[in-house]
């Protein structure tokens, strides 16, 4: 008689995260979005230790193209086995300027 369904959920502060943005108590941008990469990969990894060097290595190129007045790159919450997903909390004067940054 149902399903029973169970989540980690990540403990973190999205404020304490957010606030160095905040000038003069006001937020850097018009808008914010959730962008969310996600990467798979097709074999297995040959390692544990190359797997994390690998996410390590991709956390640091995605924090490289941010804004870091605007934008927030967000605490690992856990990928899956065939591979890691990044959020990024981006702040935008709308959607037109969010899209020139990340096509332009």
């Amino acid at each position: 008689m149902g399903s029973t369904f169970s989540f980690t959920v990540p403990v973190f502060s999205l404020n304490e995260l957010i606030a160095p943005l905040l000038k003069d108590d006001k937020w850097p941008a018009e808008s914010v979005a959730l962008v969310v990469t996600e990467c798979t990969w097709l074999d297995p990894w040959p390692s544990q230790e190359s797997r994390e060097e690998w996410y390590h290595d991709a956390r640091n190129l995605l924090r490289r193209c941010l804004r870091p007045d605007q934008d927030v790159l967000l605490p690992n919450m856990g990928g899956g086995l065939d591979g890691e997903r990044f959020i990024v909390a981006a702040f935008a004067d709308g959607f037109p300027d969010l899209l020139w940054r990340t096509v332009g």
